[in-house]
């Protein structure tokens, strides 16, 4: 009887266990790829307001302006700037299962117009100043 038990027992401890462990494709889904988009607006005539002018969504590009701007993200410089920036770039998830916070980057061109000069907005912030490859890129996207 109670080596009856025992194998009772066993045998459904055994069940759970394989029960637990066996999973389907279909109740595991695999997890979606984050796509980023980058909204661009530029300042309106009073100088205090921007107006949304462009939107990004083309993974290469994205990716290419990502590559210059995590510069600003890992750099520890802070900036206060004399003037509101010349643009604005957001990137954000546009997934729907995926949330993050919305990275925002205040873009200053120089007065030639060769440099661009960077301070993320959002997050504990940072400045850079781009090089003239980096600033041509970006001058390019906006």
């Amino acid at each position: 009887m109670r080596k009856r038990l025992r194998l009772l027992a066993l045998t459904a401890l055994a069940a759970f266990v394989l029960s637990g462990c066996a999973s389907s494709p279909s109740s595991n889904p695999a997890p979606t790829k984050a796509k980023l988009v980058i909204q661009i607006s530029k300042t309106e005539p009073d100088g205090t307001t921007y107006q949304r002018y462009k939107t990004i969504e083309d993974a290469s590009v994205v990716a290419e302006i990502r590559s210059v701007l995590i510069k600003a993200d890992e750099s520890r410089s802070s900036a206060s700037m004399s003037r509101a920036s010349d643009r604005k770039l957001e990137i954000m998830n546009a997934g729907p299962t995926v949330a993050s916070e919305i990275q925002v980057y205040g873009i200053w061109f120089s007065p030639e117009g060769k440099l661009i000069e960077v301070v993320m907005e959002s997050g504990q912030g940072g400045y850079i100043q781009l090089n003239p490859d980096d600033s041509k890129k970006i001058r390019s996207i906006l």
